[in-house]
């Protein structure tokens, strides 16, 4: 087991459980020495924390003035560090380095990663040593070596744009012009076609439904922005009409355009699902790896959080699982922060996915955002990660 064995989660080690090791979380309010307030009430961890060199450090890494003393204390950061793994660090060697240096946690990217890479990086995680076994949990203290966490990050409910007219290579691309008139459709005859520079196919249906003249729709994590002008809701029931609904925009800015573009939508309300099927397929296959966290992306209400808390609660009673994940809700929309303190409230813990914020919102607002929403977290004790 790694970063838990059949304890719970929330089992307290002098006063400091394993979510805090882990993610830093913020436990009551007080005062400094200096009067300041402040969101952590913890004792000097520089007092317990102690490492021992026969724990197989590469003597590189390792202060010369410690090399022949047995036993030395060591000032831990405060500030945990969540680590995505990808191909350039999932070896041992570098993985081990990365945990001697301090990562906390290793942030499984589903939107890439394959099966094969998964059982790799979670092997390798477990065969690490850390150097932080402050608080034993064992007689020997061996596993407070290995107190560390596994986040699977999901790839969330999408809307994309179809493939483009001819790209048999799935490498060819479009130049759309600033100034010229494009328009979007949700029909199969477009999905069908491909994707033109004066039509693009969108693959939300109700795209129609929670746009208006004057919203802006960005494409590809905002390379190109399109301004709707006009649109055509011929769902309805008065309309005379047997064209399918469309949306008619302008482009904001010159740029290439790939097949199967992201879109984001700016303040629109979708009902897009709490999870895809292939967020559920991975999310049963996590548990069987024993990932400590699920991080959903695109969380944009409290009843998103309950669904996927639901259905994480039928994949232990599935594969007889007494401890599940912790939800770490990311936050990556204007919808999100619309709905922050119920999504908080339902959450384990939080995310601030900054790089998709500053997408929907403007980049300039990206930090005060940042900031309140650690500050929640703080005042509601509940960890919070910043992601860049």
């Amino acid at each position: 087991m790694l970063a838990r064995s059949s304890r719970s989660l929330t089992t307290r080690y002098n006063n400091t459980s394993l979510v805090s090791r882990c993610l830093g979380t913020a436990t009551s309010q007080s005062l400094s020495p200096t009067g300041r307030g402040t969101s952590f009430h913890l004792p000097d961890p520089t007092n317990f924390m102690t490492y021992k060199d026969n724990m197989t450090y590469p003597k590189s890494l390792l202060s010369s003035e410690y090399d022949s003393c047995p036993l030395q204390t060591w000032t831990p950061q405060l500030t945990k560090i969540v680590s995505t793994i990808g191909p350039t660090s999932e070896q041992f060697d570098v993985m081990q380095d990365l945990v001697r240096c301090g990562v906390r946690i290793m942030r499984l990217n589903f939107s890439h990663a394959t099966v094969e890479e998964v059982e790799l990086r979670v092997k390798n995680l477990r065969m690490c040593q850390g150097r932080h076994g402050a608080f034993s949990s064992s007689d020997n203290g061996e596993d407070d070596k290995n107190v560390r966490g596994i986040l699977l990050d999901t790839r969330g409910p999408e809307i994309r744009m179809g493939k483009l007219q001819n790209d048999h290579s799935g490498h060819e691309t479009i130049k759309l012009e600033a100034g010229n008139s494009i328009t979007l459709h949700m029909d199969d005859h477009w999905a069908g076609s491909g994707s033109t520079k004066t039509d693009l196919f969108i693959d939300y249906p109700k795209l129609h439904k929670v746009l208006a003249p004057g919203s802006k729709v960005l494409l590809d994590d905002g390379a190109i922005i399109l301004t709707v002008i006009t649109v055509h809701d011929n769902d309805d029931d008065n309309t005379s009409s047997s064209e399918p609904s469309h949306i008619t925009c302008t482009i904001d800015n010159t740029g290439e355009l790939r097949s199967r573009a992201g879109v984001n939508l700016p303040g629109a309300e979708t009902d897009l699902p709490a999870m895809s099927q292939k967020d559920r397929i991975d999310i049963l296959y996590g548990m069987t790896k024993d990932v400590d966290y699920i991080a959903p992306s695109f969380v944009q209400s409290a009843q998103h959080v309950r669904e996927i808390r639901e259905y994480v609660q039928q994949c232990a009673n599935e594969l007889n699982i007494e401890v599940i994940p912790l939800i770490i809700s990311k936050i990556e929309s204007m919808s999100a922060l619309k709905h922050f303190d119920e999504i908080l409230k339902e959450s384990d813990g939080i995310m601030v996915a900054r790089g998709d914020l500053g997408v929907e919102i403007p980049i300039q607002q990206v930090t005060n955002a940042q900031k309140e929403m650690v500050a929640a977290c703080n005042r509601a004790g509940k960890p919070v990660i910043v992601a860049t």
